[in-house]
């Protein structure tokens, strides 16, 4: 499926689906769940891979600039 048609059926823009693919979107829930029902995945499903790569209890670091 292409970023257009995803974008299509979820009812969101095609350069939100992009930047979300290149991982620099701060996407809200309301647009992920959208594209987990275009999908026809579990809301879940939309994490799975991330969770299987990061070890349990793992945080991402972020650092607070002055």
């Amino acid at each position: 499926m292409s970023q257009r048609d995803l974008a299509d059926r979820a009812g969101v823009r095609q350069a939100l689906v992009s930047q979300i693919e290149l991982g620099a979107a701060n996407v809200t829930l309301d647009s992920l769940l959208k594209i987990a029902i275009a999908l026809q995945v579990d809301f879940d499903a939309l994490f799975a891979a991330e969770a299987k790569a990061r070890p349990l209890g793992a945080t991402r670091v972020f650092r607070h600039l002055p």
